[in-house]
This record gives C-alpha cells, sequence and structure tokens, in this order.
C-alpha cells in the first residue's frame, strides 16, 4: 500500500497550542502529502525550506514566513508505535522506497545535493525530555494510530 500515514498524524495536530505565560505556538502544516519516495521528499525540500507563505497557506497572499524550525514527522505501516528519532544518518539507508528505489548514494558524494552535510545530524532539542513528555501529554496518538491500523492495515 502507498498511503502514507504521516497526512493524518498531521491533519491531528492542532493550529495553535496555548501556553500560559508564554508566546503561543503555531504550527504551519505542508500541506502536500508526500509519497514515501526518496525522490519525493527531496524534491520537496526545497519548498518546504522556501520561506513562503503560500506554500503553508495558500488562500493567503504570498509572502515571507519565518520558520524556527521544521519537524519531519514519518509512519510506516509495519510498526505498531510511535518512534521520534534522535538523529539523521547521511547514509545507510538500506530500505527502498514505496517505489522501490532505493536511497540515491550519489547524493552523499562530493556535489551532491546532501555532500556537504555531515555524517550525522543530531536534534538540538533533548529528545528523551519530548518523548517523555509526548507520552504523558498526548495519549490521542495511541488512540490514533490504534484506529489508523484498523481502518488502513486489518
Amino acid at each position: 500500500m502507498s498511503f502514507n500515514t504521516s497526512s493524518l498524524l498531521r491533519d491531528a495536530l492542532p493550529t495553535i497550542i496555548e501556553r500560559p505565560g508564554k508566546p503561543k505556538i503555531r504550527i504551519l502544516k505542508y500541506p502536500v502529502d508526500l509519497l514515501c519516495t526518496y525522490s519525493n521528499v527531496k524534491d520537496a525540500i526545497p519548498e518546504i525550506w522556501s520561506g513562503r507563505r503560500l506554500t503553508y497557506e495558500p488562500q493567503k497572499p504570498d509572502g515571507p514566513l519565518k520558520l524556527d524550525f521544521v519537524l519531519h514527522m514519518g509512519m510506516t505501516t509495519s510498526d505498531t508505535t510511535f518512534a521520534i528519532e534522535k538523529l539523521a544518518r547521511k547514509e545507510g539507508y538500506k530500505f527502498p522506497g514505496v517505489d522501490g528505489v532505493p536511497f540515491p548514494r550519489e547524493d552523499c558524494k562530493k556535489g551532491g545535493c546532501w555532500g556537504t552535510c555531515p555524517a550525522v545530524l543530531h536534534s538540538g532539542f533533548d529528545i528523551d525530555k519530548v518523548q517523555a513528555r509526548v507520552e504523558k501529554e498526548v495519549p490521542v496518538f495511541d488512540h490514533l494510530y490504534s484506529c489508523l491500523r484498523k481502518l488502513c492495515f486489518v
């Protein structure tokens, strides 16, 4: 199945997170459902980081939009839990995308789109703390995932 359940997770997120005594967090959601292929994701990255209002709010006039950070959410149909990744590796992807095409190793070489990236990219957030807080405060994700598995994969 080439259905990407990440869009359901994205759509379940609020657009505003209220924080008493702190600034609100506004969540902009990339409105395009991406296929789980390396080329599809690679092609979308420049638009995701473009800083253009039109990318996230197509109903509003275009203009600059400040992105403080981008959260990548991915789900696989074979897992029964959510995972929060602590790091990203430039190389070492073993599995092909849903199109059967493997990760293009040439992208990691000099001149490739990932050529100047470090071998491992670590998050600037305390991921263990984030995970503990998500597990405590957002139990709906476990319920949402259970529903998705029943609807889509049984």
